[in-house]
């Protein structure tokens, strides 16, 4: 987590206060964010725009929550787009050309840097929306199977 810009005092659960030694009911001050806390995903997203920036990607002035890796093509000819990352507050989704070396590495970097859950690829869910790419490297995007789960308003 990111590291807090005020104090912010919170009741740690049994379990919680049991591993830190604190007594029942004893209040502890939060040193970084935590999920939950409001200025949660803020800090999140402010934390991964600097990784990220670090490791070279470029945030889009039109859309904060889209970064573009870029690299000098081979024949001195102007820069070509190697990914493109998107992110939903805690959710990303990362595009690159499976034979591109530079992608390769990005992502291996990426991969140490955020040490999130299993990637995932070709068909998944991700925010509701079941996303398949097919074999001419196109996208289906669907939300049936949300949908379906919608109760009707009577």
């Amino acid at each position: 987590g990111e590291e807090l810009d005020r104090d912010l005092f919170v009741e740690p659960t049994g379990e919680i206060a049991g591993m830190l030694g604190l007594r029942s009911c004893q209040a502890a001050i939060l040193k970084k964010s935590a999920y939950g806390l409001v200025q949660a995903p803020r800090a999140w997203h402010q934390a991964a725009n600097r990784k990220l920036k670090e490791l070279s990607w470029r945030q889009l002035e039109s859309d904060p929550c889209v970064w573009v890796l870029t690299s000098s093509s081979a024949a001195g000819g102007p820069d070509y787009v190697v990914a493109i990352a998107l992110c939903r507050v805690d959710d990303f989704l990362f595009a690159g050309r499976e034979a591109d070396k530079v992608w390769q590495q990005a992502r291996r970097q990426v991969m140490e840097a955020f040490r999130w859950t299993e990637w995932k690829y070709d068909t998944f869910t991700q925010c509701g929306v079941d996303i398949i790419q097919r074999p001419d490297l196109g996208f289906t995007l669907s939300q049936a199977t949300y949908t379906e789960q919608i109760e009707e308003i009577e």
